[in-house]
């Protein structure tokens, strides 16, 4: 396994330094103790009540050149792959490619997709604004009603972005933790991966 420099980017709350650092953290077994967290971990005002980028604030130019830094090999690492077309027990949602009218001198660029992006599927950024809401607020405290009246979310689109996500990053094998990979060598559907598994991750390295 080889650590990798990709983008990524954390939206809605963050881990302050000491509670990721604890392994004892404290667990939520009551709506109580998750309304405490949201509002403990809670990002809305930390960097101005206009902010659209969230946690890609700790993104900094600074933060990019220790990301730099900290690579190996010049090896690029692309998340992208081909459109998904048809249905398995992993890809419930997919995109379905609709070509237009063909005539005897060709056709148009008519290509449409149509489906859904949500699920394990496919990728895409959703807005930081209005796409998860508490209590009918969204980041920073926006209020369903003005995105009701925007007909959409008015703020933290991916424009917000449009310079692009770089930082550090790890990069991991999951088939390769003991006793998650099927004799085929892949993940069932639902196999879940949490931190004490990676842990020792460089005992799974190849």
């Amino acid at each position: 396994m080889r650590i990798v420099v990709i983008g990524l980017i954390a939206l809605g709350v963050s881990i302050p330094h000491g509670l990721a650092q604890n392994s004892a953290r404290p667990t939520m077994a009551s709506e109580a103790d998750f309304r405490r967290a949201m509002k403990e971990l809670s990002n809305w005002g930390r960097w101005g009540n206009d902010d659209e980028l969230g946690a890609a604030n700790l993104i900094t130019p600074t933060k990019r050149k220790e990301a730099f830094a900290l690579a190996k090999e010049s090896l690029p690492v692309s998340l992208a792959h081909d459109i998904v077309q048809e249905r398995a027990a992993d890809a419930p949602n997919i995109l379905e490619r609709v070509l237009g009218p063909v005539s005897p001198s060709g056709t148009a660029d008519q290509y449409r997709y149509t489906g859904t992006y949500h699920g394990i599927v496919h990728s895409h950024l959703d807005s930081v604004d209005c796409h998860m809401m508490v209590d009918g607020k969204g980041y920073n405290g926006r209020a369903m009603e003005d995105i009701t009246a925007a007909g959409g979310c008015p703020k933290g689109n991916i424009n917000a972005l449009k310079d692009g996500i770089v930082t550090r990053a790890i990069l991991f094998d999951a088939t390769l933790l003991p006793g998650k990979a099927t004799a085929q060598g892949w993940l069932e559907t639902g196999t879940a991966i949490h931190r004490e598994a990676l842990r020792p991750w460089k005992s799974c390295s190849t």
